[in-house]
C-alpha cells in the first residue's frame, strides 16, 4: 500500500467560485440606451411637424429614455456587486438629454420664426370643431370664422395629396392634407373636412409634387361642399400668396 506525501513548501490555493464575481448587465441600461437611439427621431422630425401638439408627443420618447437610464444608473451604483452597465446607462442618459434639449430648442426656433409678418398661424387641429362647437351645431370654430370674416391672411402647414395634382412640377392647385401618410392616403372621401384644404396658388407661384412639408399663407374661405360629387360637407380653400 502506497502513501502520498505533500511537500511542506507546496501551498494549496483556496478554490474561488467564478460565479461570485459575475455581475449581470442591468436591463434598464439596455432599455434606456435603445430608447435613447429611438429618441434621435425627435430632433430629426421636429421641423416637419404640422402642429406643436405632436412635438409634445414625440418628446415622450427622450423623456422615457432619460427616466429609465437614470433609474438604472442609480440601481447599478447602489448594487455594484450585482449589476454592471453604468457606462451604458450614462450614454443613454446623455443621448436622450441631448435629443430632448436640441430638438426642443430647434423646434421652438422654427415655430417662432416660420410665420411671415402679416399672417396668423392656424393648423388643421384648429379647424376641427371643439365639443362646444359641436353642441352649438357650429361646424366652423369661432376663431376661424372671425379670421375669415376679417379677411386676415393665415399661415398653415401640411402635405400635398399626390392624387390631387395633375403634374409633377408647376402645379397651381392641389389638396393640402394634415398628415404625410404616403403609403396609405386611402379614400379622400374618408378624410374629414377639417383635415383637408384646397389650395389655389397666386401669380408667380407653383408647387412641385414632393412628400415634404409645405408652408403656405393666404386668404382662407369656406363653402358648402357638393357631396354628390364626392366633396366633403364643407370645403376649406386657401387663396395662397406665399409658399415655402
Amino acid at each position: 500500500m502506497s502513501t502520498v506525501t505533500l511537500d511542506p513548501q507546496t501551498s494549496v490555493e483556496p478554490y474561488e467560485d467564478d460565479s461570485a464575481s459575475y455581475r449581470a448587465l442591468h436591463a434598464g441600461a439596455i432599455v434606456g440606451v435603445l430608447l435613447a437611439v429611438c429618441s434621435l427621431i425627435y430632433p430629426l422630425t421636429v421641423a416637419s411637424l404640422t402642429d406643436m401638439q405632436y412635438l409634445l408627443l414625440l418628446a415622450a420618447i427622450p423623456l422615457a429614455a432619460m427616466a429609465i437610464s437614470w433609474m438604472a444608473l442609480r440601481s447599478i451604483r447602489a448594487n455594484s456587486e450585482i449589476y454592471t452597465g453604468a457606462k451604458l446607462a450614462t450614454v443613454g442618459l446623455a443621448v436622450a438629454a441631448a435629443s430632448l434639449i436640441g430638438g426642443s430648442a430647434y423646434g421652438g426656433l422654427v415655430f417662432a420664426t416660420e410665420v411671415p409678418d402679416g399672417y396668423q398661424r392656424i393648423s388643421f387641429q384648429g379647424l376641427k370643431p371643439s365639443a362646444e362647437d359641436e353642441e352649438a351645431l357650429r361646424p366652423i370654430p369661432e376663431h376661424i370664422q372671425q379670421l375669415m370674416g376679417d379677411g386676415e391672411r393665415v399661415f398653415i402647414k401640411g402635405y400635398i395629396r399626390p392624387d390631387s395634382v395633375q403634374y409633377k412640377t408647376g402645379n397651381k392647385e392641389f389638396l393640402l392634407v394634415r398628415d404625410n401618410n404616403q403609403c396609405c392616403f386611402g379614400d379622400v372621401n374618408k378624410v374629414a373636412y377639417f383635415d383637408q384644404m384646397m389650395v389655389y396658388l397666386g401669380d408667380g407661384l407653383s408647387a412641385d409634387l414632393e412628400t415634404r412639408l409645405f408652408r403656405l399663407g393666404g386668404t382662407l374661405t369656406c363653402r358648402a361642399g357638393n357631396t354628390a360629387q364626392g366633396e366633403p360637407v364643407l370645403v376649406y380653400s386657401l387663396q395662397a400668396d406665399y409658399i415655402k
